[in-house]
């Protein structure tokens, strides 16, 4: 995101381009591996489902390793192997399709008046501190967020990150409710050094972990690690 300061002590978005660099599938290939190893293959019915299931994972076709692990989990519940990676394969499926707009549907316009008017009132800062846009990148849906931080990082390092977290929470409802469903929420943080604005950190969310959150099936704490620092 790059910014520049507009008469009137406010200040203006030229271009937003959040980095994510999480993948949500990460870490699944050396799983499923490990897995494979462990399952000793033979011509009975639980481990050939197993099998199966195991070897879609793999090729990444979670959505076909499902009813596989489904099946064999119905035989024996307490399978590890296929426990591990059918719950690795139904997060997998749930990030390659996010839910849809949540709540009360706002339109894009909308939405960037709410998101606006949210951040500025949690944070308590004046609402030409805020600003919003969203952006398409790689053919995904971004919402990005950017506000004056009234904290030094290098000086009040918990006050500054607790203010940032302050406002990814305040910018949730909005992310989550817009029609068009952006895939992350990038909020990031600045500072004014004489005439230049400068970014000081910032913190990218996926959709699926930002509705969890919403419709309070994860806490603070379990949301806050799934965030992106960037």
């Amino acid at each position: 995101m790059e910014i520049r300061l507009i008469s009137g002590g406010g200040f203006q978005l030229q271009k937003c381009i959040p980095g994510h660099r999480g993948n949500p599938g990460q870490g699944l290939a050396g799983s499923f591996l490990r897995a494979k190893m462990q399952l000793p293959l033979d011509k009975e019915s639980l481990d050939a489902l197993v099998g199966l299931g195991v070897s879609y994972a793999l090729q990444d076709r979670c959505s076909e390793a499902i009813p596989m692990l489904e099946k064999a989990r119905s035989l024996d519940a307490e399978n590890f192997v296929a426990g591990e990676v059918y719950n690795q394969c139904v997060q997998v499926v749930r990030y390659q399709n996010p839910p849809g707009p949540q709540g009360d549907v706002l339109d894009e316009g909308t939405a960037l008046v709410v998101v606006k008017d949210a951040v500025a009132k949690r944070l308590n800062i004046p609402l030409k501190s805020v600003i919003a846009e969203f952006d398409t990148i790689s053919g995904k849906r971004v919402l990005s967020v950017g506000y004056l931080a009234t904290f030094d990082p290098a000086a009040q390092p918990a006050e500054f990150a607790n203010q940032l977290n302050q406002a990814v929470f305040a910018a949730v409802d909005a992310f989550v409710r817009t029609d068009s469903a952006p895939l992350y929420l990038s909020v990031e943080a600045f500072g004014i050094q004489g005439q230049d604005v400068i970014r000081h950190a910032g913190r990218v969310v996926h959709r699926v972990d930002a509705v969890d959150w919403w419709s309070g099936k994860s806490n603070d704490g379990a949301f806050m690690k799934k965030w992106q620092s960037t």
